[in-house]
Formats: structure tokens, sequence, C-alpha cells
């Protein structure tokens, strides 16, 4: 088969008797040097940008001092290698972007959601202003409040008053009273169910059935009162409210095949 190109030649020097047709067997003419010399400079020009079509693979390290440009795709150890089409989207962990790649300014300070299905975007609290979030205000009805009471007490006295009237009266049970001081019986005659305030200590353990005390002028009367209010509440639950609508932008997990 004619040599055409550097993927025909053969790795034994005696098999390799031409270059595109030209003889280069032993005994060959002197004139067909150049012919053969100037055919070989053209295949390899043509292997060098790719033109004749040949694969290549190295048996040692490839290195690449300069920029590489792959138009087509190729394998590294039976794996397709292929360079990242315009417009693929990416994560960096730096301000500034890679040469050849362009800073996105499109969604900023919000967070990133996985998702498995469509990749969209949504909320509407920045990422910075979520972490200053402040419970709504509830107003809490007697009803949400926990059960509970208030106890109660005072004391105080009457000021100094006019003539005026007492009376205790039970009519079913007789009982005896003891008195000192200014109550004396009204009238003179002794009626032991009423009293006034003319005498002094009359008498003591009188029986009787009703009690009027009238006419004590120019006293006071001190008293006390204490209590428990009624139970109000029931413990009820109640809500706030938080606002957890974060800005967020869709990724996807993705392995490379």
């Amino acid at each position: 088969m004619s040599k055409t190109k550097i993927s025909l030649y053969d790795a034994d020097p005696g098999n390799n008797t031409d270059i595109d047709g030209i003889n280069l067997a032993e005994g060959m003419a002197p004139g067909l040097v150049n012919n053969a010399i100037r055919e070989l400079m053209a295949q390899l020009k043509d292997f060098q940008v790719g033109s004749a079509g040949d694969s290549l693979t190295v048996g040692g390290n490839l290195a690449v001092t300069g920029t590489s440009n792959f138009t087509n795709a190729i394998t590294m150890s039976g794996r397709l290698v292929d360079a990242l089409p315009a417009g693929t989207k990416m994560l960096f962990q730096q301000t500034t972007a890679p040469v050849g790649w362009t800073k996105d300014t499109t969604n900023d300070d919000k967070a990133l959601r996985i998702v498995s299905g469509t990749a969209g975007s949504g909320g509407t609290l920045s990422l910075t202003s979520f972490a200053s979030q402040a419970v709504g205000d509830t107003t809490l009805t007697t009803a949400q409040m926990p059960i509970h009471n208030h106890s109660f007490s005072g004391s105080g006295n009457t000021g100094d008053g006019g003539a005026h009237t007492h009376s205790v009266t039970d009519p079913g049970h007789a009982h005896s009273i003891g008195y000192t001081g200014n109550l004396g019986y009204s009238g003179g005659g002794g009626n032991p169910n009423t009293f006034w305030a003319a005498g002094t200590n009359q008498g003591t353990n009188i029986a009787t059935t009703g009690i009027s005390i009238v006419d004590a002028p120019n006293h006071f009367h001190s008293f006390s009162v204490s209590g428990t209010t009624g139970d109000q509440g029931s413990g009820d639950s109640h809500t706030h409210t938080l606002d957890l609508d974060i800005a967020y932008v869709d990724v996807i997990v993705a392995t490379k095949d």
C-alpha cells in the first residue's frame, strides 16, 4: 500500500519502500530522493495541522506548554474528555472569575437550594436580612393565658361622723353582750335592747335578741378586706409568625461520566 500518511508507515524500515508512490527501494534513482523528502515534509505538515485524519497515541507523558484547543472529543484511559462548552455555569469559591470565565452577577445575597427536578429560583428575603428576622407580634386573649388568680387585701377607717345607728338582729337566738365605754341605756328606763352614748360602764352580759346602738356621734370604725379574684385564662395555644421566605437559587449536583 502506498504510504500517503504517517499512520501507514511501518515500524520495520524494510517495509517502507515508497512514499506516496515514490520508489524508496534499494537502488532507487538519485533523482527520486528530492521528491521523497518533499513528500515526507508535506505529510508531516498534514499530521501537524490534523488534516491527515490520523490518530495519535502518546506512550509517555504529554506536556503542553501552550494553550490546548480541542475541536473534537479525545479519550484518556478509555474515558471521554471534552472541553466545557460556552455557557456552562459552575460554582467558584473566589471573588474574581478565572481566566476564560465571566462573573455572573444576576443573583446576589441568596441561598443555594439543591433540587432533583427543574432548576429555578424564588423567595423574597435576602440571606443577610434573613439572619435578623424577628417573630411577629401576637396579642394574647384571656383564653390563651395560663389559669391564674390574684389575691388582694386592704384596711382603713372611717372618719368621725354624726349621729347614726348600728343594728345587729338575729331573732332566732338570744345573745349575751358585754360593753364598756361611752354606751348607756336610752331613756333612762333601762331598755335592754337599746343603748346610747351618754353613760359609761352601765353593765355587761345583757341578754337580748336584738341590739340597736343609736346616737353615737364622733367616733370611727376600723376595717380590713381580703380575698381572691376568680380564675382567669385557660392556657390555650397561640401562634407567632416568622417570615422564612428566603431568596434562593436552585442548583443541581452532577457527576462527570
